[in-house]
């Protein structure tokens, strides 16, 4: 019997010795000396180090690599600025008292660019890291019928999570309010529902966020939670929200649809888990804060991934193919912070700057291969469309025009009307027949709504919204649309230019 234990002993021990050979053999690395980069051709589409995400994580890795003098390119994606840019008052970004989320990202851009480092409107659509240099697939967001492969020495991915969605009739499918009455950024498009009637769903630190920035502007705000507690970390902000006169709570409830009259919303169906009522609630928006998954969609047959979707990290922010690293929410299922992102983009930053001189990289090599630089940034410039400032203006410059004029309806805190800008401006630099000025509905002082009221025009619901007016009336309107063809397409449909 002894005999028969020690072989059963001595086959399991080879098993197991076996499976970690195996196991091995899949996840280690390639000894340094094979990543060469003087072997690499560097051009337009072949870069040292591209970085996926242009949130705060990203461009602190990016600050770091540019000051080593690494060449670099960040893919900024359709969330501008990432989650912070959606916060409109930060009170933990150490050395700021109280913040909106969109000027230290702003701040953060500016350091960015003034370092020459190019922020790309591309989207990622997939990649391929079995090869090095590592492959990535981008759609551009101004014109989607451009796909592009880039090559990269290294890779750092930061492109944050994604909010999630009620799920619910009226949200999605052929009764889509999205845009109409239904937000995920009060800072976006708050300043939209003035005097109104407005909901949020979801009892974190983002609902309580966005009933805080809601409290200042709308009529009522009523919090809709589908559990009895609220599970917000911060306690004072959370006190604060509740201390409004116009701020109310409904636990233990959800929503079940979102219904409207075809242009924007007009009431909710709501259900009671608890007393299972089901009640009708007029109301004007409904803005969603109900938490948020990793976007790791493009990921999920070239990196390891945990349960819940996130980026497995190990050696800090090195993932799970040698050369590619992760940083931020992206890869951190617990610590959902503006000031981890950034530590982690730092982590990154240095890590790939290791790995890149280990290849063997100089700088001569790219300055060699490449004549001019072949990228160039979204945002350098102030705008050149001229910003109304009074009804005066409004009235000169559109009801009044002689040109067909298309107005840019934007918000301050709005990162993707400002990704719009550079598209606004080439239409306005090459087409000389029409108009185009800037009306902004945060400016209170300027009544935005009373004087798209003047020409015709309907409720905006969210930002950025294009509408075209011909002799002083609106003719139609684009929404949350940056495709530069399809503006164009509406301009020569609408103007008959």
């Amino acid at each position: 019997m002894q005999r028969i234990f020690t072989r059963l002993f001595a086959l399991a021990t080879l098993t197991v010795t076996l499976a970690g050979c195996i196991s091995h053999e899949k996840t280690s690395q390639p000894p340094a000396a094979t990543f060469d980069a003087s072997a690499i051709t560097f051009d337009a589409h072949t870069i040292p180090v591209v970085i996926l995400g242009g949130g705060i994580a990203g461009m602190t890795a990016a600050l770091f690599v540019a000051q080593a003098k690494i060449p670099c390119v960040i893919f900024e994606g359709p969330k501008v600025g990432g989650s912070l840019a959606q916060s409109s008052s930060v009170r933990n970004w150490p050395g700021s008292i109280d913040s909106p989320g969109a000027t230290i990202v702003g701040d953060l851009k500016t350091h960015v660019l003034a370092q020459n480092i190019p922020v790309m409107n591309e989207k990622v659509i997939g990649v391929d890291f079995s090869r090095w240099p590592r492959e990535i697939q981008t759609i551009n967001l101004t014109d989607p019928s451009k796909v592009t492969t880039w090559r990269a020495l290294s890779v750092i991915i930061a492109m944050g999570k994604e909010p999630h969605l009620l799920g619910v009739p009226g949200e999605s499918g052929s009764s889509n309010y999205w845009g109409k009455g239904i937000s995920n950024c009060a800072p976006c498009d708050g300043s939209l529902y003035a005097n109104k009637d407005v909901v949020v769903v979801g009892g974190g630190d983002a609902a309580i966020a966005e009933a805080a920035y809601l409290a200042d502007i709308a009529r009522t705000v009523t919090i809709i939670i589908r559990k009895d507690h609220f599970k917000a970390r911060d306690i004072k902000a959370q006190e604060r929200v509740l201390a409004r006169s116009n701020v109310n709570v409904l636990f233990n409830t959800e929503v079940k649809s979102v219904e409207g009259d075809g242009k924007h919303v007009t009431h909710a169906t709501l259900f009671n888990n608890q007393t299972q009522e089901t009640s009708k609630m007029p109301l004007d928006g409904v803005f969603l804060a109900i938490g948020s998954g990793p976007n790791t969609g493009p990921f999920k047959a070239a990196l390891e991934l945990d349960s819940q979707g996130f980026i497995v990290l190990k050696n800090s922010q090195e993932t799970s193919v040698h050369g590619v690293y992760a940083a931020g929410d992206i890869a951190n299922p617990l610590f959902a912070q503006a000031i981890i992102a950034s530590g982690d983009g730092c982590k990154a930053g240095l890590q790939t700057i290791k790995f890149i001189k280990e290849t063997g990289f100089e700088t001569a090599m790219v300055s060699a291969q490449v004549a001019t630089t072949p990228i160039a940034p979204s945002e350098q410039r102030t705008s050149l469309l001229h910003d109304i400032t009074s009804a005066q203006e409004f009235e000169r410059l559109v009801t009044r025009s002689t040109k067909p004029v298309i107005i840019d309806v934007y918000a301050t805190l709005c990162m993707s009307c400002k990704q719009l800008l550079p598209t606004l401006e080439r239409i306005a630099t090459t087409n000389k027949k029409i108009a185009l000025v800037k009306l902004n509905m945060s400016n209170k002082a300027l009544n935005g709504e009373m004087l798209l009221a003047g020409i015709g025009g309907e409720h905006v619901h969210t930002v950025p919204t294009l509408i075209f007016v011909n002799q002083g009336r609106e003719i139609g309107r684009l929404v949350e649309v940056t495709d530069e063809k399809i503006i164009n397409n509406k301009i020569n449909e609408l103007f008959n230019l």
